[in-house]
């Protein structure tokens, strides 16, 4: 079942939208969807706890699912990033495993396909995808975001 009810965000940035935004400490963030592309402009004072995000939801997660999340991303200069699976209003609370709790990776200066898959263990009726940006100023573009829920294999026998 495909979760991303907005794949093109074309409502990134309205009240109602499930894409959302949000800078911490003196970092900060701004989006735009333009044709099915979301552009994030992220400025980091290279301080250790400033950080910016994007997230998406909330959405339903029942125990026992895998969420296999797709996309395609590139950055103006290759940089950190961080993914995590959590409670629309407790972010810590990871929804998976403890190996899973936060998942790190890079954004490169080329397109790249990313693949993740998250094992749910917390049943949640409000959880959200969290992508963690910082560590400096930088340009980033997401595509052909999805989160897809499914059974594993051994649950449907």
């Amino acid at each position: 079942m495909e979760i991303i009810t907005d794949p093109g965000y074309e409502t990134l940035g309205q009240p109602d939208s499930p894409w959302h935004i949000e800078a911490h400490e003196v970092a900060g963030i701004t989006a735009q969807g333009i044709d099915g592309i979301c552009c994030l402009q992220v400025v980091s004072p290279h301080q250790v706890q400033a950080h910016a995000e994007m997230r998406y939801g909330p959405f339903p997660v029942e125990r026992g699912q895998e969420i296999a999340l797709h996309f395609q991303a590139c950055a103006e200069t290759a940089m950190p990033f961080r993914l995590r699976l959590s409670e629309w209003h407790e972010p810590n609370r990871c929804l998976c495993s403890p190996r899973e709790k936060i998942h790190e990776w890079r954004f490169e200066a080329d397109w790249r396909r990313y693949e993740y898959t998250f094992h749910i263990i917390h049943s949640e009726p409000r959880a959200r995808l969290n992508f963690e940006l910082g560590g400096s100023d930088n340009r980033l573009w997401l595509t052909r975001l999805r989160l897809v829920a499914r059974l594993p294999e051994s649950a449907k026998l």
